[in-house]
């Protein structure tokens, strides 16, 4: 079972390409997962996400399914009965995190008051991204 991921949050820390400087000093980061002891399956993560508000009726599938297929996420994106629209994302935790972000927000007309995220490993069981009925 995963634990909670927190959303990406750097307090006085500046990132740049490959390393991230803190007061002064750089701390170099590794760009070869292997130097970190990890490879590409171990960093693939799913977020299953419940959105509620003005949420049904403003493009919020479209731009979802939209924005999942630019970060190279796999999953569905759909509208539920009870008003909310239900997604999952599966994919490298750095875009997963983003799509999720993106989701407190949504499209231009759509006003979020709720995001819901349940955090799992990664199941590689979809191909692509959709909008499903």
């Amino acid at each position: 079972m995963l634990a909670a991921v927190p959303p990406l949050v750097y307090t006085n820390m500046v990132a740049h390409a490959g390393a991230i400087s803190q007061g002064g000093s750089a701390v170099r980061i590794p760009r070869n997962r292997a130097a970190w002891g990890m490879d590409e399956r171990e960093d693939r993560i799913r977020a299953k996400v419940a959105i509620g508000g003005r949420v049904q009726g403003v493009w919020f599938r479209g731009t979802t399914c939209d924005k999942a297929q630019a970060l190279g996420l796999t999953g569905w994106v759909r509208n539920r009965w009870d008003g909310k629209v239900e997604a999952v994302f599966e994919g490298q935790r750095s875009q997963v995190q983003q799509m999720v972000a993106w989701c407190y927000k949504g499209p231009r007309l759509a006003q979020v008051d709720s995001v819901d995220v349940e955090w799992k490993e990664a199941t590689d069981e979809f191909l692509g991204f959709s909008v499903r009925y």
